[in-house]
């Protein structure tokens, strides 16, 4: 669970989990915002990749307009630095953040494939302007 104070027009839902009511983010609203997290924080942690490529993934909406606010540019430009972000990354550090919550097989593909995944999808996501 993620507390976080800035005020980015987010709009919550409230939904009940082991009986107890609460407030969570839409999902294109949580998307929009861990796309930003992945491009701020890139190099730091790999849980933000990892995140990102199961929304991509998913086929989750993205609120397009929160990560122009946040970023300052187009949504498309901001895809594209990410992506160039991520082909300048090394596999080397991949499962920083993520790893301890992985199992042996999902480790081995995240090693393998999911730098390379999350830009494909990415590069379909610019590509059907979605």
């Amino acid at each position: 669970m993620e507390v976080n104070q800035q005020q980015f027009g987010s709009r919550y839902e409230i939904k009940t989990h082991l009986g107890v009511s609460m407030q969570v983010m839409a999902p294109e609203d949580m998307f929009a915002h861990k796309l930003m997290a992945m491009h701020e924080r890139i190099g730091k942690t790999s849980r933000d990749i990892y995140d990102v490529w199961f929304f991509l993934k998913n086929r989750f909406p993205i609120n397009k307009e929160i990560v122009e606010q946040r970023s300052k540019m187009p949504f498309d430009e901001l895809l594209q630095k990410c992506v160039n972000q991520l082909e300048k990354l090394s596999n080397r550090h991949i499962l920083d953040g993520v790893g301890e919550l992985l199992t042996t097989n999902q480790k081995d593909w995240a090693k393998a494939k999911l730098r390379e995944e999350t830009i494909s999808l990415l590069k379909l996501r610019l590509e059907s302007g979605e």
